[in-house]
Parts: C-alpha cells; structure tokens; sequence
C-alpha cells in the first residue's frame, strides 16, 4: 500500500502510473455519457474577500474539520492553515459540532463505516450534512453518494450521484493527472457513474465526473491534499462554499 507521505513525494518524481489528461468542463461541452445530464460550471474563481497574510487567504473565523478515523488526515492541515483557517481533528460528536465545514479524507470507505458506528457518528453525520458543508475525497466522496456499487454499501446519500468502488483498478494502476494546472493523484480511486441533472461538474476525465458540487456539499475522486503546493484550488473551494454557508440569510 502506498502510504500518504510516500505518495506526496512521488507528485514531484511520478513513480506510480502515469499521467492522464483531465477536461475541465464549460456549458458548451457535450457530454460523453448518455447516462448524465448535469449543469456544467468552470473551475470557479477564487475570491473570498475577506482580506489576507503574506500573500494568503486570511479566514480567520473558520474552523474546517477533518474526519480523523482513518485514511489521509494530517496532509489537509497544511492546506487549511495555508487559507488562514483553523484545522481540527474530528473524531466525536462534540468534536463535529465544533466545526464550520468537514472533510472526509481519502482512505478506505468500509473500515470508516465501521469506525463511525463505534464512535456513534452516524446520526450526528446525518444532521450535519444536512446543514453544514462537507467535501468527500475518494473514501469521503463514497461515503457521501446516494448510491454505492462494487460492491453495495451504505452511504449518507449527501449528494445525488452513483460511484463505483476501485473502478479504475487496484493500488497499481494509480496515476497522476492535473486540474487546471494543478498535480492531483488517483489512489484506488472511484468513478461517479451518474449524477443529477442539477449536479456542478467542476472537472472530468474520460466522460465522468472527478469533481462535483451540489448545494454545500462537495466531493472528488481524487487526491489534491498530497500535493505540498498550500492551499490547493479545491481547499479554496471548499472554503467559498463555508464562508457562504455561514452567510446571515
């Protein structure tokens, strides 16, 4: 198994696979698969006017958890303080209500399932995704789906989409690729087979969707934390979507 540390360093000097293009998406673009019939959204621009540091975002007034069961925790830390806000470890329920927004990281999705009903997380997971934002990686984006395939298994139905588990193959055929621009990594990675009609695709590969956003909910199959480049455009995403959500309404 390829661990996170090991992976990070293998962005800079590709060991693992080879690189693959990756389409970001745009309204005029047809889709391959018949199947989706999605509203389609460039990678959006980042500008979360709240003022910066030394060149960073400054979110000051943010706390963005990590799901810390399993999987790739500690790689989002330098990620989230790079935008100014604070990262904290969630493994509880007074932990979770602690938090603006939450990340559930790559990892394997059926070993956090059993970790969240031993820390009975499930029902607060339940409420939180209602409410609150949170952004499915790999393992996450699973954990997330409406659906699960390959095999079937219980999801929190957070986001209107279909994933197939390991669907582009074994730890071996992981690969690099880049989104706009950006080094990301597919770890034993997931393939989002059908999305709602109302779902953002923000980026594809080959026909599918590799990064997606409905409501405050975000998820991708793959992994931008690895990269030692802070923040990645998907943390700034994802931090948009917080700051937004924490808008008087």
């Amino acid at each position: 198994m390829v661990t996170p540390l090991r992976y990070a360093r293998s962005l800079a000097s590709p060991r693992v696979g080879a690189s693959h293009p990756v389409t970001l998406s745009s309204p005029s673009e047809a889709s391959g698969n018949r199947r989706m019939r999605v509203q389609r959204g460039g990678i959006p621009s980042v500008s979360l006017d709240c003022g910066s540091r030394g060149g960073h975002i400054f979110l000051m007034t943010l706390r963005i958890g990590i799901l810390a069961l399993q999987g790739a925790v500690q790689p989002h830390f330098a990620h989230i303080a790079a935008l100014g806000a604070e990262p904290r470890e969630v493994r509880t329920a007074a932990e979770l209500a602690q938090v603006d927004g939450l990340v559930l990281p790559g990892g394997e999705s059926s070993a956090m399932l059993k970790i969240i009903d031993y820390y009975d997380l499930k029902q607060p997971l339940v409420e939180f995704f209602k409410t609150k934002p949170a952004w499915g990686i790999c393992a996450g984006a699973i954990l997330l789906a409406e659906k699960v395939k390959n095999p079937d298994q219980f999801s929190f139905g957070a986001l209107p989409m279909t994933v197939a588990r390991n669907a582009y193959g074994s730890q071996l055929d992981s690969f690099h690729a880049e989104v706009n621009g950006y080094p990301i990594a597919f770890i034993r990675a997931p393939v989002i087979e059908y999305v709602a009609p109302d779902m953002k695709i923000l980026a594809e590969r080959g026909g599918h969707p590799i990064w997606v956003e409905h409501g405050h909910t975000m998820a991708t199959t793959f992994h931008a934390e690895l990269n030692p480049a802070a923040p990645s455009p998907m943390h700034q995403r994802f931090a948009q979507i917080i700051k937004a959500a924490k808008q008087p309404r």
